[in-house]
Formats: structure tokens, C-alpha cells, sequence
């Protein structure tokens, strides 16, 4: 069993890993590694955190989803393994407001900086070592892994989620329609009792 405190952990004191495997190279600091946060390969992350930014302001925190850190003796602040999305995000709106040194690399940043977001502290996860903080790291981002990770919903898993808060698709919509009209074939109904309808 590995060692973990849940423990409530001041912004200023989470530091953004240097070291998160999203970025092409690693990081020489703090500020660098909120700046490759911005530039990560895969989707559109200038988009993306604006929007997880916005998120955190009018939501706050994902009760499900809290950072995993460790403390590192040499910076006398924990480093966070997992969450430095939402930890850059809310640093951002909070203590890096207005740094000239990212909004110089990514000038997109000053969108964020307008927000308004009172968190000053936040619920972690504590490793007492490196290892483990990684360890779960893993298990987190590698998909289903095996069954141990977190298996992502289907297309027609998320479609259902959508109509269950009002967001429901055309595609949903007539497949609701078809289960519940009578003339609809009962083979077909059967078949898509079965199988993934998509």
C-alpha cells in the first residue's frame, strides 16, 4: 500500500511540474512550464485552458478530481504530478495575474488574466515520494489500461450523457424516437437493445 494525507495545500505552494510529460522538452522553472502548458502538441490548449479557466470560476474544483503532489525538499514546495492544468489555471487568475514574463511568450494568457477566481488554497493529494506520485500518474492517463485506469465513455455513452442535461443530438433524438414508436420493427428495436447503436 502506498503512503498518502489528503491535505489542504495553499496556491503559492503547488508548483507547477517542470517535468509533466505533455511537453516536448522539460522545463527550466515554474513560469516556463505554465508557458508549455500552452504549447502542448495535441489539441487546441490556448482554447482548452481559457476554457478550463472559465470553468473553475463558475464551477470551482472537480470534488473527484483532486492534484497529486509530493513535497520536494530542494524547492520547499510540493510538485504536482497530476492537475497542473487546473493548478495553472488558477495560478494564472490568482498569483502569476499579470506576469509580464508569460504574457511575452504567450500573449493569449491576458484572456485568463481578466477572470476573476478567489481560490487560494486546494484539497491535494500527498505522496510522500516521487515514485508513487508517478505510479498513479500512470495508472490515471494511460486509458483503460487494463481495467485499472479510467475507461472513457463511448460516443454513445457521451450522447446520453448530453440529453440527460438537456443537450440532446439529432442522432439521439431519432434513436429515442425509433425505441419508442410501436411501428418501429421489433428486430430492430432488439438489435438495438444489443448492440452499441452508433
Amino acid at each position: 500500500m502506498r503512503n498518502y494525507e489528503y491535505k489542504l495545500i495553499s496556491i503559492s505552494e503547488l508548483y507547477v511540474n517542470p517535468e509533466n510529460y505533455r511537453y516536448i522538452n522539460d522545463a527550466n522553472d515554474e513560469i516556463d512550464a505554465i508557458i508549455c502548458m500552452f504549447n502542448v502538441m495535441t489539441g487546441t490548449p490556448t482554447k482548452e485552458m481559457l476554457n478550463l479557466s472559465k470553468d473553475i470560476v463558475e464551477d470551482g474544483l472537480n470534488p473527484f478530481e483532486m492534484p497529486i503532489v509530493c513535497f520536494d525538499e530542494d524547492l520547499k514546495k510540493y510538485v504536482v504530478y497530476e492537475g497542473n492544468r487546473r493548478v495553472t489555471c488558477i495560478k494564472l487568475m490568482t498569483q502569476y495575474k499579470g506576469n509580464d514574463r508569460i504574457l511575452e511568450k504567450v500573449p493569449f494568457v491576458s484572456e485568463i488574466y481578466k477572470l476573476e477566481c478567489n481560490i487560494n488554497e486546494i484539497q491535494c493529494v500527498v505522496y510522500y515520494n516521487t515514485d508513487d506520485a508517478k505510479h498513479f500518474l500512470y495508472k490515471i492517463h494511460q486509458d483503460v489500461n487494463g481495467g485499472i485506469g479510467r475507461k472513457q465513455w463511448d460516443y454513445q455513452a457521451k450522447m446520453k450523457a448530453d440529453a440527460a442535461i438537456g443537450n440532446k443530438s439529432r442522432a439521439y433524438s431519432i434513436v429515442e424516437f425509433l425505441k419508442e414508436n410501436p411501428k418501429t420493427d421489433k428486430s430492430l428495436v432488439k438489435a438495438m437493445d444489443t448492440n452499441r447503436w452508433i
